[in-house]
């Protein structure tokens, strides 16, 4: 698909077991692909001209990583927030 892998080191024991998770629930996947990179906190990526910075946000995962753009304005932040939080 022409994308870059990339994903917080806390996150490798699950990526590595996925297949093996995945059959307990009676489903095949192929094994994920080798991470490109590993992003922890203060790592700068750019998407789409858009410059972001990792935030570590680990909570029921202990690899959650949020992305915050160049001007703070906005946070991709994945399930770390909820309403009410």
């Amino acid at each position: 698909l022409g994308v870059s892998v990339m994903l917080h080191p806390g996150e490798l024991p699950v990526l590595k077991s996925a297949s093996r998770m995945a059959r307990l629930f009676g489903v095949t996947i192929d094994d994920p692909p080798e991470p490109d990179r590993l992003l922890k906190e203060g790592d700068e990526i750019a998407v789409g001209g858009m410059g972001l910075k990792g935030l570590e946000t680990p909570g029921h995962s202990p690899g959650g990583i949020s992305l915050v753009t160049s001007d703070g304005k906005v946070c991709f932040a994945g399930d770390s927030l909820f309403a009410g939080s």
